[in-house]
């Protein structure tokens, strides 16, 4: 059985409303974006604001 035999889309709405756009949206390239967020609190946290500390 392949998985859009067996896809519930009663069971995964949001998933479903993008059924027609996936080609378009697994094309983006988002990883340097998703990868900022992450590091960017990480730095938040360890750099110390001027006059403040960390922790």
């Amino acid at each position: 059985m392949v998985f859009r035999d067996a896809f519930d889309a009663a069971r995964v709405p949001h998933l479903a409303a993008i059924g027609g756009r996936w080609a378009q949206l697994a094309a983006r390239d988002v990883y340097p974006e998703a990868l900022r967020i992450p590091v960017d609190g990480l730095l938040a946290r360890t750099v110390p604001a001027a006059g403040g500390r960390t922790g």
